[in-house]
């Protein structure tokens, strides 16, 4: 991300429907809540002005953004305001191949999680579509997910920001935008589905993100602010991160540290 070019994910349902352990979103233990159209369009609004309708890669997902049932209607209206990439990224069990069509027709990458489940995945294959008047082509792209990295959580808060910060493969590379606000990465506005499930006292300060509606809110103030390691970060065990085969969640606290 550079500050002409924004790249940011945005969650339109907090909930899923396949409850993997280990998720980075914590969607296995959220409650069930669906973003409102107004809401997500203000923001996208708020945020293609400041960038000037510029994105290097706008993400919608969740959770699992196929539970939304007006999906569509948040990816057209991302793209109403942006004309960078834009993907769904989907565990692909409630994709019906005729709403393909639709992500063709609004330019909008389809990336499926591939997970080791019973699914024929040979339904998402269609060819290449290349708009010849800006080159655009759509894709279908397909993530492996046999293996989950476990992201520890240091449950004292015992680490150093800028050391967990300077070790994140993710740091910078999943700024999150919700309810108005951006956010360095995915743990910072989700956390607190982990803390009110196993009643931690674990929740972003507000300098952890920045508000898009402040005045004379610049994109290289965005950029600036990205940067840095916020104070979740001392939550961040890294050194503990590892690789475990992927299955389905037991609702358990040991699943993250």
């Amino acid at each position: 991300m550079d500050a002409n070019n924004i790249e940011f994910e945005v969650s339109i349902v907090d909930h899923c429907n396949l409850n993997c352990a280990y998720c980075a979103n914590f969607s296995n233990l959220a409650p069930k809540k669906f973003l409102k159209i107004e809401d997500f369009e203000r923001d996208m609004k708020r945020l293609g002005k400041i960038f000037v309708g510029k994105c290097h890669h706008a993400k919608i997902l969740g959770g699992e953004p196929l539970l939304h049932t007006n999906y569509l209607k948040f990816l057209k209206t991302a793209r109403k305001y942006f004309s960078g990439r834009i993907s769904i990224i989907t565990n692909g069990l409630l994709l019906k191949e005729e709403e393909i069509k639709d992500l063709i027709k609004y330019k909008i990458d389809l990336i499926v999680s591939k997970y080791p489940i019973k699914l024929n995945y040979k339904k998402f294959d269609y060819h290449n579509v290349e708009d010849t008047t800006n080159f655009y082509r759509t894709r279908r792209i397909f993530e492996e997910k046999s293996m989950f990295e476990i992201r520890s959580i240091d449950l004292t808060g015992g680490k150093d920001p800028n050391i967990s910060s300077s070790k994140c493969k993710l740091f910078n590379k999943c700024v999150t935008l919700k309810n108005g606000r951006l956010y360095t990465c995915s743990f910072a506005p989700n956390v607190e589905f982990f803390s009110k499930y196993f009643n931690k006292d674990i929740y972003p300060l507000e300098s952890d993100s920045i508000d898009i509606y402040k005045e004379g809110l610049t994109k290289e103030e965005i950029f600036e602010f990205t940067k840095k390691p916020i104070s979740l970060c001392k939550y961040c065990n890294i050194d503990r991160n590892r690789l475990v085969p992927w299955k389905k969640t037991e609702f358990k606290i040991e699943e993250y540290i």
